[in-house]
């Protein structure tokens, strides 16, 4: 059988639209606990960990396929997730941003997306969602 690779991407921003601080989030705590769920799994696995950065993640999905992706950081009521922009501000990703990214690599072999933020149900839903064809008049 072969390896699960599982790309966790952690983001915990330092800082707000308004230059708030943000709620500090934490990450060794959550990579704990995935790791004790590998330990259970009758599978062995592969454990990429990185920072949640749109740029990041487009990098990783060109040179690497995962089985599953797992972010860990804020949502927000709205229904963004709080992803960072590589200086430790906040980067607001929605659902069809996420979308977008995983389709411009061909959706790099994932078959699982596990959201651990506050208000992501929704946002979790809508990545199930079949793309809506536009229509033209």
């Amino acid at each position: 059988m072969n390896r699960a690779n599982i790309l966790f991407l952690a983001a915990s921003p330092l800082v707000d639209y308004q230059d708030r601080p943000v709620s500090p989030l934490n990450l060794e705590d959550e990579i704990r606990q995935v790791c004790r769920w590998m330990e259970n799994v009758d599978r062995s696995a592969v454990l990429t960990v990185e920072w949640g950065v749109p740029a990041t993640l487009l990098g990783l999905l060109t040179r690497r396929r995962f089985d599953i992706l797992h972010f860990f950081g804020h949502g927000s009521p709205d229904g963004q997730l709080a992803w960072e922009d590589g200086y430790g501000a906040l980067f607001p990703l929605t659902a069809d941003d996420l979308k977008g990214l995983l389709a411009a690599c061909g959706g790099a072999g994932i078959r699982l997306v596990f959201l651990a933020a506050c208000h992501s149900a929704a946002l979790a839903q809508s990545l199930t969602e079949p793309e809506s064809p536009t229509s033209s008049q």
